[in-house]
Formats: C-alpha cells, structure tokens, sequence
C-alpha cells in the first residue's frame, strides 16, 4: 500500500511541474518580445512621424525646415536565413522625391548591410512628385542571440538612409502607399514564407546615428544624432520539427534510463552488459549533442543542451550505480539481498527530472 501511494505522489508531483514548465514555455512562444531589441522610437503614423522629427531637430539645434524629407516604402519579398547567423533579404524599395527635392541623388543605402546590389527599376510622376523604384538584395550579418534556441525570436532591421553624406536628407516612412489590411504586414510580401521561420511583427522605427568619426567631412549628417529609418522585422522558428529533434533524443534517453531502473534486478545478473548497453546511449547522446551544437553558433550553451547535460548526469548515475552493487556484492548470487534503495530511486526519478526541467526553464524564459 505504501508502495503504491508512493507511486501515485510520484505521478501527481512529477505531472504538476511538468505542466508549470510547459505554461511558461508556451507564454514566452505566443507574447515574448524578441531578444536584443535595438533602442530606438516605433513610428506607426505620419502624424507621429512629423512630431519625432520636430523633437529630434530642436535638439540637434537644426532648422526642420532646412531638412529634406523624402517619403519612402520598402517591401521584402524574400528573406533567406543561412550559416546561422547571415541574413539575405531582397525586394523592393521606392522614394517620392517633390519638386525642391529634384536636385538630389536618386539613391537609396543600406547602412547595417555587407553586401548590397541596389537597381533602378522605374520612374513615374504623380501629384506629390516624381517616385523612383529600386529593387534590391542586402547580405547582413546579424549577432542573434541562440541561449532560448529553438524557442529563440529575432529581429531583423534595415537601416535606410539617403546616401548622401552631406545633405540633411531624411526618410520618412511612406505609410500612404500601402492598403490598409488586418492580415497583410506593413512591409512584407503576404506571400513570403521563410523557410523555418515565421514572421511576426514588421514596422519602422527611428534610430539616432552616433558616428564616432567625420570621415574628414566637416559637414557629415551622421555624426550629430542624425535620424536613421529602420525597417524592421520580428522572426521565429517554426519549432515542432525543432522540438522532435532537439528533443526526441533526450526524452527516449531518460525513458529508457527510467526502464532500466524499473528492470534492474533483472538486467543485474549481466551486470557487464548492462553497462555496456548505457556506454553506448552514451555514446549515442554525445552524436545527438554534437549535431546540435552544429545548428547553434553560441559558445554560451543554450536552453536544449542542459536537456542533454541532465541526460549525461542520470546516464552515469545508472554506470555508478551498477558498479556499486557489483563491488559491494561480489557476485550475482546475492542479488536477491539487493536493498531497498532502488525503489527510492525509481520513485524519486520522474520528481527528480520534473524539478531539473523546471529550473532551467524558469531560468531561461521567467523574464
């Protein structure tokens, strides 16, 4: 009877944190905000738009009306994320040009991109002025953060700006060019489905330039709190084929660690054997680690692998305790005088993982 309460007290504890765990991994997945976000000031509207520049043009002591301000749309048609941490993006950029803006260059640049390759398309007149299209594809490298991989989010951010390094020319989000509509993203293809990922959020955004050199140009607009327009993105991971093979490994793992427990006195009387059989999920655990730290470029170890670690622990824990009995024992004879602790171990097992899973989950996903 006391052997089945335990049993039962087992179960119930085991299934309580077990769920805890899985609460707060499903809250971070559906409302936490990406990691690393870049500071910055969200812009959602025109209006809103016009009074940041005001503010950011008192305070650099520069006349607003001085300021060219160029209207410009950006749609991703493509976003392609390779070798862990390069991003390719592609699509399609235009800008509105008015009558006292003709003067200046028709181009458009990248800051935060490595690579770029930026080509006219068209050129139409309209009522507000002349608009000039550009297609383009931007090659970024993006320092994510992998620690909460594969429940990871990132943001993805373009930095647009004129290329002109002495004309105050600012860019301003052309809200007025797209159809409003609940299921279409500001910015982005509703056809774009990234391989892997999942788009979330896409908006603009202003960042203030801090350039710590002139680059010998007395003049230089980005070297005084200069507006940058930011096209942003916020991204994650498709994760059930994720799960199924970050994590299938670790859970067969601790299932058969469990049923080895459970067969212990049986699979005792080979007890050479039984150690062999754990070497060799050992062995098998170390491939699985390994060809997960090849999709994680972090050097810090990341959610998952304390899953693995806690795999090694109990793993040797059975190789232990099998050498224990075959010293203390000395022979297969005496099995039946076995003690009693292993039914401590075998009722303690399912708590014990329980308790392990729900640390490091708190750990990495209560904030």
């Amino acid at each position: 009877m006391q052997n089945k309460t335990a049993w039962i007290l087992s179960a119930l504890f085991s299934f309580t944190v077990f769920l805890a765990s899985f609460a707060i991994l499903y809250k971070h997945h559906r409302y936490t905000q990406p990691s690393g976000l870049k500071e910055g000031t969200e812009i959602i509207t025109g209006k809103q738009t016009l009074a940041f520049l005001q503010t950011n043009a008192q305070n650099r002591n520069a006349d607003i009306s001085l300021q060219h301000l160029i209207p410009t749309g950006i749609i991703i048609k493509s976003l392609t994320i390779k070798n862990k941490n390069i991003i390719v993006l592609s699509g399609s950029i235009w800008q509105t040009y008015a009558e006292q803006d003709q003067k200046l260059k028709k181009e458009v640049a990248i800051l935060n991109a490595r690579k770029t390759l930026i080509t006219p398309t068209y050129e139409r007149k309209t009522e507000h002025g002349t608009v000039y299209g550009f297609d383009f594809q931007a090659e970024m490298i993006e320092q994510f953060d992998y620690t909460r991989f594969p429940l990871d989010r990132q943001q993805i951010s373009l930095e647009l700006a004129h290329s002109s390094l002495i004309e105050p020319v600012i860019l301003t989000p052309d809200f007025a060019s797209w159809k409003s509509s609940e299921t279409q993203k500001i910015g982005v293809d509703p056809d774009l489905k990234p391989i892997g990922f999942v788009i979330g959020d896409a908006f603009f955004s202003y960042t203030l330039e801090k350039s710590v050199t002139t680059k010998g140009i007395d003049d230089y607009v980005f070297s005084d709190n200069f507006p940058v327009l930011n096209f942003n993105m916020n991204v994650k991971r498709e994760v059930i084929n994720l799960l199924i093979l970050v994590f299938l490994p670790v859970i067969t793992i601790l299932v058969l660690s469990f049923a080895f427990l459970l067969m212990f006195r049986r699979l005792f009387s080979r007890p050479h054997s039984y150690i062999t059989i754990n070497a060799a999920i050992l062995f098998a655990l170390i491939v699985s680690h390994q060809r997960l730290r090849d999709l994680i470029p972090s050097t810090v170890p990341s959610y998952p692998e304390y899953a693995y670690f806690l795999s090694y622990l109990i793993i040797l824990f059975n190789i232990m305790l099998a050498v224990r009995y075959v010293k203390t024992l000395g022979s297969t004879k005496s099995i039946k005088s076995m003690p009693r602790e292993t039914f401590l171990f075998r009722t303690m097992y399912w708590p014990f993982v329980s308790t392990v899973f729900f640390i490091i989950t708190f750990m990495f996903f209560s904030s």
